[in-house]
């Protein structure tokens, strides 16, 4: 089985690398922006797991380079779109145009533009294999706790092309779906909301001790609807309403 995994040096990302390393996945192809993370991924998955780890640095945002790599690679079997940026917690009409289209553009052109080129690649070549397409969305796409509503509405775009994507491919043996990890402490929100922020009063859940691991699973069971347990959610999550422990939304 082999993985295309994008922005495998953040925390979500490597998470969900070294939980595939762990399910046994012969063959692992990681891309992100900065190679030395990447290569160090690299290294510290194959000095424990019996895994290949292909490297390429790339911006998610670089279509070329996208397209380049995933033809290069052969048939995929689960591609991972785990990149992400955020603005600072500010009032909607005070973000910049320009922030606003580099958030758009790394969280929902870059990860469609992967996709359609791996769906593309999969006509072209001939794969029949069975194809799963996991985009690590936010619960925010669907919820308001804060002035984060550039990076929600980049998420709930991809989710809204990933519903459309599965009712279009399913039928041809390709699933999608968009996954919500819950709240977890990582560089990216670690910028927005500081270690002291209230919101992780309950605590900060690690990316590699959290439910994201449970992507396991997907090496050999995943299809057509996956539900994953939340984390310790904050109690800001309950005053807000989002009381659920649903993980995961695919249109089956």
């Amino acid at each position: 089985m082999r993985i295309f995994l994008i922005s495998a040096a953040g925390g979500v990302g490597k998470a969900v690398c070294k939980a595939f390393a762990q399910a046994n996945i012969k063959r692992i192809i990681i891309v992100g922006r900065t190679l030395e993370t990447l290569t160090q991924v690299k290294l510290d998955l194959e000095a424990v797991f019996p895994t290949e780890v292909d490297v390429h640095a790339a911006s998610v945002a670089d279509a070329a380079a996208i397209q380049r790599i995933v033809r290069g690679s052969g048939q995929i079997d689960i591609v991972v779109s785990a990149a992400a940026i955020c603005h600072l917690v500010k009032p909607t009409s005070t973000i910049d145009p320009a922030e606003l289209s580099e958030i758009l553009q790394t969280n929902t052109v870059g990860p469609f533009t992967l996709i359609s080129t791996v769906l593309h690649e999969r006509a072209i070549q001939g794969w029949e294999n069975d194809l799963k397409v996991i985009y690590i969305s936010s619960a925010l796409s669907h919820i308001h706790i804060s002035h984060l509503s550039g990076y929600a509405a980049s998420k709930a775009a991809m989710n809204v092309l990933n519903t459309h994507l599965h009712v279009q491919w399913n039928e041809r043996g390709v699933s999608f779906f968009s996954l919500h990890p819950g709240l977890i402490y990582t560089t990216l929100t670690g910028k927005v909301f500081p270690a002291d922020s209230p919101i992780w009063e309950d605590g900060k859940a690690d990316p590699e001790t959290s439910s994201i691991l449970l992507l396991t699973r997907i090496s050999g069971s995943l299809c057509g609807y996956l539900r994953v347990a939340m984390p310790p959610r904050s109690s800001i999550f309950e005053r807000e309403g989002f009381v659920g422990d649903l993980g995961c939304s695919a249109v089956t």
